[in-house]
C-alpha cells in the first residue's frame, strides 16, 4: 500500500508496548546479544568481523611481493610510489617533473601565505631540518663545489645571528635612521678577515677535502657569532658602504 499524503500511519499514538511487539528481534550471532535489527551481529562483532575479514592478504590493496622500482627493479620502502629516489629524479625531475614551467595562480599564493602565518618551528625541528639538506643530502649538491664561504653563510647559527642583530637594533638602518623593510646585517669586521683567521687557526684541515669537519668546527668559532661584529643597515646603505670599502 503506497502511502498518500493526508493518511494517518497505523503506528501512530501507539503505546510503546504496543511497537516493542510488531519489532523484529533478533540476537548477535557471536556475542548473542539482543538487537532490534534486520541484522546477524551486534556493531561491535561486526566491525570485528570485518577486521579480521580485511588483514593481510584479505585486504584489498595488499601487495602478495615487496614494491619494486618499475624501471631498475630495486626493492622500494613505499608502497604508493612506482619508483626509486634515483630513478624519480632522473626520469621524473627537473625538466621530466609534470610540474615544470607551471607557475602557481597569484590566489593560491595568498591562500597558502595567509596558511602560513603565525607558524613558527621549534628550534629543533629547525637543526633537523637544515642537517637533512646538509652537504650531499641536498638535492642540489654537485661534488662538492660549493664554496666554504657560502656553506658557512647558509648554516643556521648565521641566520639566528642576524635575526638577533636585527632584534637589537629595532630594525633601524644605523646609518640613515630609517626603518624599512630592505634590512641586511653587516660586518663591522670583514667575513672575508674573519675567514682567514679561522682557516689559519685550524691550517690542518684543507677547505676542499675537510668542508664537513670545518663547517663543525665553523659553529663553534666564536668570532663568527659575535653580536658586536655586526650592525643592521638598509639595502642601499649596505650597497654605498660596501662599494667605497672594496
Amino acid at each position: 500500500m503506497v502511502f498518500k499524503k493526508g493518511n494517518i500511519p497505523w503506528n501512530k499514538n501507539m503505546p510503546r508496548s504496543e511497537l516493542l511487539r510488531h519489532k523484529k528481534i533478533n540476537y548477535c550471532v557471536d556475542c548473542g546479544k539482543e538487537i532490534n535489527k534486520w541484522s546477524k551481529r551486534c556493531q561491535t562483532c561486526s566491525n570485528k568481523a570485518t577486521g579480521l575479514k580485511q588483514r593481510g592478504e584479505n585486504h584489498p590493496n595488499y601487495r602478495k611481493d615487496r614494491p619494486t622500482c618499475k624501471i631498475c627493479g630495486k626493492i622500494i620502502s613505499s608502497r604508493n610510489s612506482y619508483f626509486c629516489r634515483e630513478c624519480y629524479k632522473i626520469n621524473c625531475g627537473g625538466k621530466n617533473h609534470y610540474n615544470f614551467g607551471k607557475h602557481r595562480l597569484k590566489e593560491t599564493k595568498i591562500k597558502l601565505s595567509k596558511a602560513n602565518i603565525g607558524r613558527v618551528l621549534k628550534e629543533e625541528t629547525k637543526i633537523k631540518m637544515s642537517e637533512s639538506r646538509r652537504g650531499a643530502k641536498n638535492p642540489s649538491w654537485i661534488d662538492g663545489r660549493t664554496p666554504l664561504t657560502s656553506l658557512i653563510r647558509g648554516l643556521l647559527e648565521y641566520t639566528n645571528w642576524k635575526i638577533a642583530i636585527f632584534k637589537r637594533d629595532n630594525r633601524i638602518c644605523q646609518k640613515c635612521g630609517e626603518k624599512v623593510t630592505n634590512i641586511e646585517a653587516h660586518h663591522i669586521k670583514q667575513f672575508s678577515i674573519i675567514f682567514s683567521e679561522f682557516l689559519k687557526e685550524y691550517d690542518q684541515f684543507s677547505p676542499i677535502e675537510d668542508k664537513e669537519t670545518l663547517l663543525r668546527l665553523a659553529t663553534k668559532y666564536e668570532p663568527f657569532w659575535d653580536l658586536s661584529n655586526g650592525k643592521t643597515l638598509c639595502k642601499d646603505c649596505h650597497k654605498n658602504l660596501t662599494n667605497t670599502t672594496v
